[in-house]
């Protein structure tokens, strides 16, 4: 850092990237108002972190891709949504995390593929889309992400591309870890969220729970899994199979309710470039809650106009 310069605390960069956030959906609402997601204020710790990471990534890989003997940059959102977010707890909203990767990049993705299986969200999303990026470098693919793992997979080796990809869990279903497995053996960077809620089924006799743990995170880990702690670190432990780098991001509410954000990245020569910036990410994370994004909210639609 020069001398002089200003470090940012870590609300003073959460709020810099909440404002970006509030103009890309202030536009997003020009689309299709009625149709978004309902979430509670910690997404939008979620959200800053995604942002945060596009930037460094945009920024620093195109320089790498011969090196990685890839010929494109795309990121992949395997649960999308629809492009828009209503944060509860500070009545007003922030863009998904498609939106995101679509505006935030230094340099833009050759192409953003995204699923969401949910008609209205998947239109809104398109249409969302078709206001930043031409109609010819992106789809939305309206069906169950599952479905499509063998679309994925075969869309990244069509085009040799190198991805980014956020796979938004919100319950026991979504994306299997056989599907997982497969994104795992191409080459990307990947933010996967492991809710606490995984957990609670570990060790019950609920044969529906469990089945939908077993496919959600294989069969062996679910069945010897008791506990938070010991689901958590098996889910590191099988993602580091193919990821030599994973760090876990903290997400805090403010009260009781925490889950963790995985971040995964393969090795390379010298490590890998970004790291850095993701532990920096990590140590801005520990000292901040979801109450910081509702008071960021709030102050940035306080301020007086320029």
């Amino acid at each position: 850092m020069l001398p002089g310069r200003h470090r940012k605390t870590p609300y003073e960069s959460l709020r810099d990237h909440v404002r970006r956030q509030l103009r890309w959906a202030d536009a997003a609402r020009l689309i299709r108002p009625d149709v978004f997601n309902d979430l509670h204020h910690w997404s939008g710790l979620k959200l800053f972190s995604l942002q945060y990471y596009v930037v460094m990534y945009s920024t620093i890989l195109p320089d790498f891709l011969k090196f990685l003997r890839k010929d494109q940059m795309v990121y992949v959102d395997i649960l999308a949504g629809a492009g828009l977010n209503r944060i509860a707890e500070a009545g007003d909203f922030l863009p998904g995390s498609t939106i995101i990767a679509a505006e935030a990049p230094s340099k833009k993705f050759d192409y953003v593929l995204a699923l969401e299986n949910d008609p209205d969200r998947s239109a809104a999303l398109t249409k969302r889309l078709a206001q930043v990026r031409p109609r010819q470098s992106f789809e939305v693919i309206p069906y169950d992400a599952e479905w499509h793992a063998d679309t994925i997979t075969g869309f990244l080796e069509e085009r040799n591309a190198h991805y980014l990809a956020f796979i938004d869990y919100e319950g026991l279903g979504g994306f299997s870890w056989q599907s997982m497995e497969s994104l795992l053996e191409h080459s990307g960077d990947l933010f996967i969220t492991f809710l606490p809620g995984w957990a609670r089924v570990a060790g019950r006799a609920w044969d529906a729970d469990i089945k939908k743990l077993q496919w959600l995170v294989g069969p062996e880990l679910a069945s010897s899994a008791r506990n938070l702690d010991g689901l958590f670190t098996g889910y590191v432990d099988q993602i580091k199979d193919y990821r030599e780098n994973v760090i876990d991001i903290p997400i805090r509410s403010g009260g009781s309710y925490e889950y963790e954000l995985i971040f995964a990245a393969r090795e390379t020569r010298g490590k890998s470039p970004w790291l850095r910036g993701v532990e920096d990410l990590r140590s801005h994370l520990l000292n901040l809650t979801a109450d910081d994004v509702v008071r960021a909210i709030r102050e940035i639609r306080a301020e007086k106009p320029t």
